[in-house]
Formats: structure tokens, C-alpha cells, sequence
């Protein structure tokens, strides 16, 4: 059974690993700081946004990291 639950910082170092994997698979170059930077950042509650993990007996087999940026292109215009 898969449990899905916010990122903790006992999380950091396979959350990380998870990130860096998944750059990889899209062709990018995982850049160690960028990613230590955007999970601190969520670890800390220093942005808008979630970190959660997903757990299959114990193990972290998936990541899903949302961060909220508001934008002058795809933002609302409701109350205004």
C-alpha cells in the first residue's frame, strides 16, 4: 500500500536523490545546489507550495514537489 504524506527533513537526502533522478530522465543536469535550494525552501516553510512523499513499506518511491510563483501571464484577474 502506497501512503502519500508531506517531506520531512529526515526525508531531505532521498527526496534529493528522487529530484536529481528525474532530471536526469528529462535530460537535464541535475544541479546539487538548485535542488538543496527549492527543498529547503519548502522544508522550511520559506514558500508557498508542497513536499510530499510517497512511502511503499517504509521506502520513498515517489516526490512531488508544487510550488506556487504568481504570474503576470497565467494569473487571475477575480476581484478585479
Amino acid at each position: 500500500m502506497v501512503t502519500i504524506a508531506q517531506g520531512s527533513l529526515s526525508d531531505r537526502q532521498e527526496i534529493e536523490r528522487l529530484i536529481a533522478e528525474y532530471h536526469s530522465s528529462e535530460g537535464l543536469t541535475p544541479i546539487k545546489e538548485k535542488i538543496t535550494w527549492a527543498v529547503d525552501q519548502q522544508l522550511q516553510g520559506q514558500s508557498p507550495g508542497l513536499l510530499l512523499v510517497a512511502r511503499e513499506k517504509g521506502a520513498i518511491v515517489g516526490v512531488a514537489l508544487v510550488v506556487y510563483t504568481p504570474s503576470a501571464e497565467l494569473g487571475s484577474l477575480d476581484g478585479l
